[in-house]
């Protein structure tokens, strides 16, 4: 793809630019520099292929602290003096609000805004490479079919955002935010984990929860 719009002088887009082998930022470095691009093709007898007047290189790039920040690369300034930089601060909070209300028209804004809140909230506990992002709320919201559920998708999807051992700190979080399970708005999820009526197993990624007590009792009282 790169070779042909460098050919043909085709604007190309290249979509987390920083995430490339090093192999291939350092080919597309020096093909920029030289304007001749070097590819294994034998009918080319070794001959460059010479860039295009018209041709168009359009990259992005997420800042090195955003999601997978461990496998994204530094480009060099030698790259990034080829491109005319763009920066584009973060969403306000009105604008993310706006912007996560499409993702789910079956929710409404104030519930957004609480999602938004809790989102924001276990971000702040996150201290590992990944990075929440507006994917992770796009995910989330995504995944919550009913709004009756919304409680049920966020706790599982943080959970396996955040790990096992932080299953208490969601339910707090959850309540802090006023999301609560389904018709039990005084449900205290924190103390169903200290009775241990709630197991959660592990499939591969996959975490799975279910009662291991009192189950078919509870069942009409803990709609998530």
């Amino acid at each position: 793809m790169y070779s042909l719009a460098f050919k043909k002088g085709y604007p190309l887009i290249l979509d987390e630019f920083n995430l490339a082998h090093e192999d291939v930022l350092q080919c597309i470095e020096s093909s920029l520099d030289t304007e001749d691009l070097y590819v294994d093709d034998p009918a080319l007898n070794a001959s460059p292929i010479k860039m295009h007047e018209n041709f168009k290189l359009i990259a992005t790039q997420n800042d090195s602290d955003s999601a997978f920040a461990s496998m994204r690369n530094k480009l060099t300034s030698k790259l990034t003096s080829h491109f005319q930089i763009i920066e584009f601060n973060d969403f306000g909070d009105d604008q993310l609000t706006s912007l996560c209300s499409n993702f789910n028209k079956n929710i409404s804004k104030d519930q957004i805004k609480q999602v938004i809140e809790f989102h924001k909230s276990c971000a702040s506990e996150s201290n590992s490479d990944y990075s929440f992002t507006i994917r992770n709320l796009k995910t989330a919201l995504l995944s919550t079919a009913d709004p009756k559920n919304l409680y049920r998708s966020l706790f599982y999807y943080y959970q396996s955002l955040l790990g096992l051992d932080k299953s208490n700190l969601i339910a707090d979080k959850l309540k802090e935010c006023k999301i609560y399970p389904n018709h039990e708005e005084g449900l205290d999820v924190y103390q169903l984990f200290k009775q241990k009526q709630i197991q959660t197993t592990k499939k591969g990624s996959m975490f799975t929860n279910y009662l291991s007590k009192n189950k078919s009792k509870m069942s009409g009282r803990m709609m998530f």
